[in-house]
């Protein structure tokens, strides 16, 4: 009975789909990314942006999956660089409190 059911989806409402999402994903990654304790979601959703952006692309979807292709990267690559800041800026701190006198 369930085999003779008809699905009104087509593929290219499918990639549609897909890049929606990885749009949606990209502009998640861009908001979250930038406060502060929460900020691994936005990696997070970076990462699954292009996971699926890519995913669309491939299917035949262009300019949403593009979008959220380039968005996903660049919250992928700002987390990177808040993340090594804070590194940076962990072992400056650890260097100054080592040159001071007791």
């Amino acid at each position: 009975m369930d085999e003779n059911l008809q699905t009104n989806e087509t593929p290219s409402q499918n990639n549609n789909n897909l890049a929606v999402v990885g749009l949606v994903l990209g502009i998640v990654a861009c908001v979250f990314i930038f406060i502060p304790l929460i900020g691994y979601i936005g990696t997070l959703c970076g990462i699954g942006g292009i996971v699926v952006s890519v995913m669309a692309r491939k299917q035949g979807a262009s300019g949403m999956a593009t979008a959220g292709l380039v968005l996903s990267i660049i919250a992928t690559a700002f987390t990177f660089i808040f993340f090594l800041a804070c590194v940076a800026c962990a072992a400056a701190g650890a260097g100054i409190l080592s040159n001071l006198p007791y």
